[in-house]
């Protein structure tokens, strides 16, 4: 029988990483796939011809936008736990941080708070669901490699007869 830890075969590459820098590098692939996907909610809603007035917005609205994503992540808590393991509830808590930052971009829109940009409203209900995919996409994908790297790790764990 070898000694060591016991069960390190299923253990996530991710697991290996200190804390702070795990939720820095998080935070650096949310923000990246939040702006991607209120960038390509744009193209989209103009065919990819956004006119240069909606430009200019479109820059506004991701310095304020993806902030705020984040912050909602952050307050839903999709930067603890174990982030190979997604399960429904935390798909239903993501979901519930991304509404509620629409939501607020919906009063943004609604009120003109504070002078900030003016998302339409078809951008906003596409970057709802875009975020929604791609941050539930990457959660999945992690956790499909995890599975997948444990499975092969088990395969080649010594085995013994009983």
């Amino acid at each position: 029988m070898t000694t060591g830890q016991p069960y390190t075969f299923m253990q996530s590459p991710l697991t290996r990483i200190p804390e702070p820098l795990r939720i820095f590098l998080l935070g650096v692939v949310y923000a990246f796939l939040c702006a991607a996907a209120l960038w390509l909610s744009y193209e989209l809603r103009f065919d990819f011809s956004v006119p240069e007035n909606y430009q200019t917005d479109r820059l506004q609205a991701l310095g304020y936008v993806v902030p705020l994503k984040l912050l909602a992540l952050w307050g839903f808590g999709q930067f603890r736990g174990i982030l190979s393991f997604f399960r429904i509830p935390d798909l239903s808590r993501l979901t519930l941080a991304l509404l509620s930052v629409a939501g607020v971009c919906l009063a943004i829109r609604q009120w003109d708070v504070f002078g900030l940009a003016q998302i339409p409203r078809g951008v906003i209900l596409s970057d709802l669901l875009l975020s929604s995919y791609l941050l539930a996409g990457f959660r999945i994908a992690l956790r499909l490699v995890k599975e997948k790297s444990a499975s092969v790790a088990f395969s080649k764990a010594p085995r013994h007869r009983l």
